[in-house]
């Protein structure tokens, strides 16, 4: 084996280990129901409202704001509970 493939096998695995990890934590931090199953802190009279989100804009024309809405999609489309602009940073630090 060379040195690089064995950087690849390493980089590969501690970016695996580091991404199970914040999962883990994102799931643990998330968890809104208690383990009784019992959901706490909602009353009957509490309402809902709806964030606007990229999906209530109108399209973009030109070419930079189409990628931008576009990353702007995925990234709500992920799941996640981060804006585009920390993605866009957590996505530049995990390439370096």
């Amino acid at each position: 084996m060379t040195i690089t493939t064995i950087s690849l096998l390493c980089f590969v695995a501690i970016s695996s280990v580091v991404g199970t990890i914040l999962l883990l934590v994102r799931d643990l931090r998330t968890s809104s129901v208690p383990s009784g199953g019992i959901l706490v802190g909602r009353t009957a009279g509490d309402r809902l409202r709806r964030i606007p989100t990229v999906f209530d804009e109108k399209a973009a024309t030109s070419l930079f704001k189409k990628f931008d809405q576009t990353f702007n999609r995925l990234v709500l489309e992920s799941g996640w509970d981060i804006n585009p602009s920390t993605a866009f940073l957590f996505l530049i630090v995990c390439g370096l």
